[in-house]
């Protein structure tokens, strides 16, 4: 958006769906076996809509940082106050992605403001946005994406409602957490109806396509720069964990 405010950084929501759409579009002439549609997302993003996928705000990217900017009770940043509401433990369990990037962060800055929609809306990743614009109901979101809001606890395997309260953020609606399986959506784009399944993190998506198997390390040298290695037991600590697929 032209003109925005320091540290702010938000797009239109519908020309992300727009131009979704229009992808879509120009490529099925070259795929007429299709037989269905994956999002592979980019993570940390957020659209606040309505149940039925109308926008009720700008979808808020993972570069914003408006977290950072001064708290009005003069003690530090927004940033600094979130931390102060999470413990060490609930940081673990939310595998250490109480990041200013994240969501929550968005989410929290915007309950402090007063600037929460009144209506009913849901808190939906950008990727679920444009399924819930496109088809008009809110998907359930698959692990991997839910995991990079910043509020997912690992230890449940669901949002960490705790602290969604303590944050003042449980009156928002939270998209049901489901594993990848089954279509989330049919669409009609360009005279076809197809399934749509659930968008995953595209760094996990990444970490598939690499075939990294469980006794490998993977390196992402990169904008991320990760190091990421496989585990089907939950090992919380000084590190990032993030769900996985199949049991991961």
């Amino acid at each position: 958006m032209r003109n925005r405010p320091a540290l702010i950084f938000e797009v239109d929501p519908l020309a992300i769906v727009a131009a979704t759409r229009q992808l879509v579009e120009e490529l099925l002439p070259y795929a007429s076996a299709c037989r269905g549609v994956v999002l592979c997302t980019q993570m940390h993003g957020l659209v606040l809509c309505t149940p039925d996928g109308e926008p009720r705000s700008n979808a808020i990217t993972w570069q914003d940082q408006r977290v950072l900017q001064p708290h009005p009770s003069g003690n530090g940043s927004y940033f600094d106050q979130l931390k102060q509401l999470v413990s060490a433990e609930e940081v673990a369990q939310l595998g250490r992605e109480l990041q200013i990037s994240r969501p929550l962060c968005y989410l929290y800055w915007m309950a402090e403001q007063g600037q929460l929609p009144a209506d009913p809306v849901v808190a939906a990743s950008i990727a679920d946005f444009v399924i819930a614009n496109l088809s008009g109901t809110i998907p359930p979101i698959e692990p991997t994406n839910a995991g990079a809001y910043g509020v997912f606890n690992l230890t449940t395997g669901d949002w960490h409602w705790p602290l969604l309260e303590r944050l003042g953020l449980q009156n928002l609606q939270w998209p049901a957490v489901r594993p990848f399986g089954n279509a989330v959506a049919e669409i009609a784009i360009a005279d076809r109806v197809l399934p749509w399944y659930a968008p995953v993190g595209f760094h996990q998506c990444a970490i598939v396509g690499a075939l990294l198997k469980s006794d490998e390390l993977s390196l992402n040298i990169s904008t991320g720069s990760q190091a990421s290695l496989l585990t089907t037991e939950l090992r919380l600590g000084n590190h990032q964990t993030r769900p996985f697929f199949d049991g991961h």
